[in-house]
């Protein structure tokens, strides 16, 4: 059998976007594939039609797709098009003929689009500085663009947050004054209505009959985090702020029986981090709960194979279908209007992706330690079967993980270990610890190229989750001012209990790698024990005064979970920050991030570094260009080998000296 190399992952492609055509007899995707001769990615749309799935495009740049009728599809694609400055021009494609016919062309830049009354409700992003940018005509629109162009060099500030990190969101980058804004588009008569207003940041929004509600934020200094709802009436192009005050968070809108529905947070109990629940707001803003759901609702479990969009929320049949991340996996739910909650579909994996027609149930998943992979569930018979076959790492070595289980402050944990390539039962050896991000996501038994990799190199592999990790409620996931304290006992209990369960693991070798909450703990872990002889920091944070000061989550997050209020509160900032102890640090240690990185700013790696280097404590800094905060998952591939190769580089030159394994 083969070991699993560094590169295998440019081989392996992803589903996202699973859409039903309007008949729900046959279904369209977009698959991704990491592609290093553009070292980027290339995305198509793909079709499943009679159990065949065949390729519809070939442009390699298809990020998203609406259905028009069971015939056409409406995309956006890339057109010379004479509008001077941002525009997104749509194409309607025939699927029969793969033709595609120009639809529109709007003068701003679309992130969603979904037909309402032969019209189309978009959101686009916009710069409130230029509001009415939409309906400017060339000539304007160019002296705009000129006045950007001989302003390049220099930014002006006046709101926080002033720069956020790419994850989906159309804005990334300098964001001051940049919002995502709600219009109508009448394509007959090429005309764009706005709905919200310039300086209001829409969130979501939903459709119920002539009724468009919407969730966000107008602000002009600083963001709260907690958002209003307006509702548009299209029959007297009515708009009305039915609930002013900014006491939920709200992660997204649906219909259901012809009420609105928002999935979101009070955040009253447990923070700014509080899993959200489900909650009706009627048309005078009046909100009442559905269900007191204490999961995290969507997918949160750690891969590093998974691109593009997908969903977390369907209605059909009268019922909310949703994805849950619980315990040591993320499965599919549903509710009611009364708060009734019932399992749909659990596995031995994650579930990224769904749609639903006709009590059929398309979606992707990571299941039974296999890449992702496209899946058939039937409502009424419960039939579940697998409908791709892209697995491109079946002749190699897949560490299974073995699970097992340790308890503290009466929690029952999981925690997971891989065996190294060849493994021999007559030798000792170096092992990695991982520790994700979040802190509030998870690991579980899904296939991870990263691990594998590292496994596939000779090292046993071995992971858990912690309190603060997601999947056992809000109490568990709790970690308010508690950061570097029970999760750090956590972890050492969990390395304890593995080597007492595995004597072939070298205790005299072990190593620990992390990213973001991961990178923090990596950091506390080198300044509060000697116990790990390497150890990999990544986008990690190593002083909370300066992450509350640079983050793109600014105070909200960094001040929420340090039971801080203000920059005041330095002492409990401080206290918690491995900077702080970094005199205490022996481990040699290699620091990795990115330029983009807004979510971790790129000063939290540096400053560990520094201080490493001060007291000739062997340390390693690598910087990538062009990358952000999910650089090990969606980085450029060329960047992504290159990151994978200094890893087990230095892992190497520490754990593996005069060692044969």
């Amino acid at each position: 059998m083969q070991k699993i190399e560094i590169n295998d992952f440019l081989d392996q492609p992803s589903i996202s976007k699973i859409t039903y055509a309007p008949s729900g007899k046959y279904c369209a995707f977009i698959i991704t594939k990491p592609d290093i001769t553009t070292n980027n990615y290339l995305k198509d749309i793909w079709l499943l039609k009679d159990d065949k799935i065949t390729k519809l495009t070939n442009e390699g740049n298809i990020n998203d797709f609406y259905f028009i009728d069971d015939n056409t599809i409406l995309l956006p694609k890339a057109y010379p098009s004479d509008i001077i400055g941002e525009h997104t021009t749509y194409f309607n494609l025939d699927i029969n003929t793969k033709k595609y016919n120009l639809a529109f062309d709007i003068p701003l830049k679309v992130s969603s689009i979904q037909s309402i009354n032969n019209k189309y409700l978009i959101k686009a992003s916009t710069d409130a500085s230029y509001p009415d940018y939409y309906q400017m005509n060339n000539n304007q629109r160019q002296n705009i663009e000129d006045i950007k162009k001989e302003n390049q060099d220099y930014e002006i500030f006046d709101e926080i947050p002033f720069w956020a990190n790419k994850s989906g969101n159309s804005w990334s980058g300098f964001v001051n004054k940049k919002r995502e804004r709600l219009f109508i588009f009448d394509p007959i008569n090429n005309k764009l209505k706005p709905i919200s207003n310039p300086l209001f940041d829409v969130l979501c929004m939903a459709i119920n009959k002539d009724k468009i509600l919407y969730a966000g934020e107008e602000y002009n200094s600083k963001q709260k985090k907690k958002h209003q709802f307006y509702l548009y009436d299209l029959t007297n192009d009515k708009l009305t702020l039915i609930h002013p005050e900014q006491d939920y968070f709200v992660k997204d809108i649906k219909v259901l029986n012809e009420e609105f529905i928002f999935i979101g947070s009070d955040q009253k109990r447990y923070g700014v981090e509080e899993n959200h629940t489900f909650y009706k707001i009627d048309e005078q803003g009046i909100i009442t709960t559905i269900s007191k759901e204490d999961q995290y609702l969507g997918d949160s479990i750690n891969v590093d194979l998974k691109y593009g969009k997908n969903k977390a929320f369907k209605v059909y049949n009268n019922k909310i279908y949703y994805l849950t991340t619980r315990r040591m996996a993320c499965d599919l739910y549903a509710i009611d209007i009364k708060g009734n909650i019932e399992p749909v579909l659990k596995i031995n994996g994650a579930i990224n992706d769904f749609d639903i027609a006709q009590d059929k149930i398309i979606y992707t998943a990571f299941n039974d330690m296999q890449p992702q992979e496209l899946y058939y569930f039937d409502l009424a018979d419960k039939t579940n079967k697998q409908l791709t076959n892209l697995n491109n790492f079946k002749d190699k070595y897949i560490a299974q993980p073995e699970h097992i289980t340790f308890k503290n402050n009466n929690y029952t944990m999981d925690g997971w270990i891989l065996k190294p390539y060849n493994y021999d039962q007559n030798k000792k050896y170096p092992t990695i610890l991982s520790i994700h991000g979040g802190p509030r996501t998870m690991y579980a038994p899904v296939f991870q190229h990263e691990m594998q990799t590292i496994a596939n190199h000779g090292y046993f592999v071995i992971y858990c989750n912690p309190e603060g990790s997601c999947g056992l409620g809000n109490e568990f996931a709790d970690l308010r001012g508690k950061y570097g304290t029970i999760d750090y006992d956590d972890i050492m209990l969990f390395v304890d209990t593995v080597l007492t369960n595995y004597p072939n693991i070298d205790s005299n070798k072990l190593g620990v790698i992390g990213g973001s909450y991961g990178g923090f703990m990596v950091n506390w872990i080198i300044t509060h024990t000697h116990r790990f002889k390497v150890a990999i920091a990544q986008r990690s944070i190593s002083n909370w005064i300066t992450q509350c000061g640079c983050s793109d989550q600014g105070p909200w997050f960094a001040m929420d979970q340090m039971a801080a209020k203000s920059f005041a509160d330095g002492e409990k900032l401080w206290d918690k920050s491995p900077l702080k102890y970094s005199d205490n640090v022996t481990t040699p240690t290699l620091f990795m991030h990115a330029n983009n990185d807004h979510r971790c700013d790129l000063v939290e790696d540096i400053q560990m570094f520094q201080a490493l280097k001060i007291n000739d404590i062997p340390s390693k800094f690598v910087y990538f260009k062009d990358e952000n905060h999910h650089l090990s998952r969606t980085g450029k591939p060329t960047h992504r080998i290159k990151r994978l190769k200094e890893m087990l580089n230095w892992l190497d030159k520490y754990l593996k000296e005069d060692q044969n394994v």
